[in-house]
């Protein structure tokens, strides 16, 4: 039986719970943000520090192009995959993503952000959001 087969324990179902609780109440709030000021959610632009094409939104979910040593890196870690599907999610601590394929956009109380593959994505701790996968993805990661 893979990982992936095996039924949640208990205590990943009651984590799982609190997650799910939390993201509904992060998109809650961000529906009432978005009907107060739909324009305020739409900061995006290259880094204006390094102008290098990094893209960060409201200094929440940073998306760009990895160097190469990173992507090295993450080649490293297990690999995650999902089908076309809309999810509330959680992060309890930081995560680092390489996509492989796939394309997904991210609603959040601080915007919305759309990655696909080639992209290096850091989503920080803390952050509850909304996962739109419009094509099956699948990324290494690393939760630091």
């Amino acid at each position: 039986m893979k990982d992936k087969d095996k039924p949640l324990t208990p205590k990943q179902q009651a984590a799982a719970v609190e997650r799910i609780k939390r993201a509904r109440a992060a998109r809650d709030a961000l529906e009432a943000m978005r009907e107060e000021s739909p324009a305020a959610h739409k900061t995006r632009g290259k880094d204006s520090e390094t102008g290098d094409g990094e893209v960060s939104i409201m200094a929440k979910i940073t998306v760009k192009k990895p160097t190469d040593a990173e992507t090295k890196e993450l080649q490293g870690h297990p690999v995650w995959s999902c089908g076309v599907s809309v999810f509330d999610w959680h992060y309890d601590s930081e995560e680092t993503a390489l996509i492989v394929e796939g394309k997904v956009t991210v609603d959040y109380d601080g915007g919305s952000v759309t990655f696909g593959a080639g992209d290096y994505v850091v989503f920080p701790q803390g952050l509850s959001c909304i996962w739109k996968v419009a094509a099956p993805v699948k990324k290494h990661y690393v939760f630091k």
